[in-house]
């Protein structure tokens, strides 16, 4: 394994529970990206600046072959992304090394399928996850699943909660923001949202769950809510959103039931 970064250290997780016929390489301390050089904007550019320096210096190192690669727009080795195999080579790439953004609980999901693929013929496959961004301010903001620019509005339910009557953030007196969450208008499916405001991160993260298990409204309103915590304003929203598809309902069986009928023949 080269690189000794959250995917590296699982893969060798993986690859030790079937041989013992295993090297790590890393070109210096052990450790994650968010750890070492990720977590800050300062410490992203100054990595990427070195590695870029360093990418051109590979040839004074004796560092070579790999021409015969098919590589993308962006220079990096074609590969399979569910198997993560580079073309039929013995090679996978996991983590930041497709040039992709770094995240690691992808790095540590995809280290332990190249750890697998790389001593099974039978290979797993990795699954993308339903997608979270967080900014780490004060107050936080975050989105998660699909974004409303993303989604079709005519087929989409809208809910707003300020969090200015949120009991919890009242009482923290950090009741400014604003939380938006998204619904299909058909079956109540959840899909997304957006939001700022005080402990974003807590919301997002449990909107992710949501999201990835394809939960509807009425099934997340069956889910236990407690007071006070930052968690009321998601039951008001989703209180909210089960209002709008109620009424859509209605208001479609009353149209049903006063449309005229059809003329006869």
């Amino acid at each position: 394994m080269i690189g000794a970064g959250h995917a590296g250290l699982n893969a060798v997780k993986a690859v030790r529970k079937t041989t013992d016929r295993w090297v790590l390489i890393n070109g210096g301390p052990l450790g994650t990206t968010c750890a070492r050089i990720g977590c800050m904007p300062s410490k992203v550019a100054i990595h990427l600046a070195d590695t870029y320096k360093t990418r051109d210096r590979l040839s004074r190192f004796g560092v070579s072959g790999g021409e015969g690669l098919a590589l993308d727009e962006r220079g990096v080795p074609a590969h399979d992304p569910q198997t993560l195999q580079v073309g039929r080579l013995p090679i996978y790439l996991a983590g930041d090394a497709d040039g992709r953004i770094a995240n690691l609980q992808r790095a540590a999901e995809q280290g332990r399928i190249a750890g697998h693929n790389a001593t099974h013929r039978k290979a797993l496959r990795y699954r993308h996850r339903t997608p979270m961004s967080i900014i780490f301010s004060e107050p936080n903001i975050a989105f998660v699943g699909s974004r409303f620019a993303e989604l079709d509005q005519d087929k989409t339910v809208v809910a707003t909660q300020r969090f200015g009557p949120v009991g919890r953030a009242l009482i923290m007196g950090q009741n400014r923001g604003l939380l938006r969450v998204y619904a299909a208008h058909k079956n109540g499916r959840l899909l997304g949202a957006e939001m700022v405001g005080p402990r974003c991160e807590h919301l997002a993260h449990l909107l992710a769950w949501a999201v990835e298990s394809r939960m509807t409204v009425s099934q997340a309103l069956d889910m236990p809510f407690y007071h006070p915590v930052i968690e009321e304003a998601l039951q008001d929203a989703l209180l909210e959103l089960r209002g709008q598809i109620e009424r859509a309902k209605d208001d479609k069986r009353r149209f049903v039931w006063f449309r005229s009928p059809a003329p006869q023949g």
